[in-house]
């Protein structure tokens, strides 16, 4: 077992893959740690916009524990079994998608194409 600091971006970025075993609950947040989350999500962005720590601002987001899996001769993504942490992570790339996609690109074609009412 290695362990070591890391950042979200090294955790996400990658040729990797990221699974959630079966025998892992359910997700379960609710409105609360989403809250939660979110605060510390807007206190670190705080802190970088005026400047006040460091260049890149750190939190501490809990363990996370991930599984390696061997590599299939076919396969070139590493796959990573998330054992622990992965409410918060299945959290976070929750709303990193729904930041990156805020409308559904369907939804965006039909507005654009739309005839503006006189």
């Amino acid at each position: 077992m290695e362990v070591r600091e890391s950042t979200l971006r090294q955790l996400l970025v990658g040729e990797r893959q990221l699974r959630v075993p079966l025998y892992q609950r359910q997700y379960t947040w609710r409105r609360s740690q989403h809250d939660t989350l979110w605060d510390n999500v807007l206190d670190q962005y705080g802190i970088l916009r005026a400047g006040q720590g460091p260049q890149t601002p750190t939190h501490f987001l809990g363990t996370v524990v991930l599984a390696s899996l061997p590599l299939a001769a076919t396969e070139n993504v590493r796959v990573l079994h998330v054992v622990d942490g992965q409410q918060r992570v299945t959290t976070l790339l929750v709303a990193l998608a729904a930041i990156r996609d805020p409308w559904p690109r369907t939804i965006l074609r039909s507005t654009r194409s739309t005839p503006s009412s006189t």
